[in-house]
């Protein structure tokens, strides 16, 4: 598994020139030239359940942001507030409007 699919794999073989180590040199690069015959494919199994796991989520999401979708409005609401410390003749106001406005359902 951990060599197939799409991943790429590099050897690297290493040589001795001392005379007493020429037959492992010579296995090893027997060894390397056997592993440029190695051909591997693609895990059509893997792919396969990547793909259907991505249409899986995407199927999520459009559901999730339909529900919202229909959850989700604007509401405005108007309130009147009272200033406890207005005093008359003073530059400001007893009462005003509070407007709001506000996004809710999609919580």
């Amino acid at each position: 598994k951990a060599l197939g699919g799409s991943c790429r794999t590099s050897v690297v073989v290493t040589l001795r020139s001392e005379r007493e180590h020429a037959l492992q040199s010579i296995d090893a690069l027997r060894f390397a030239a056997s592993l440029s015959q190695v051909q591997s494919l693609p895990d059509s199994d893997s792919m396969g359940a990547a793909v259907g796991a991505l249409r899986e989520l995407e199927e999520r999401i459009r559901t999730v942001e339909e529900a919202i979708r229909e959850k989700e409005r604007w509401e405005t609401s108007t309130t009147t507030r009272r200033d406890p410390r207005y005093q008359a003749g003073e530059a400001t106001v007893e009462e005003e409007k509070v407007t709001k406005t506000e996004l809710v359902g999609a919580e």
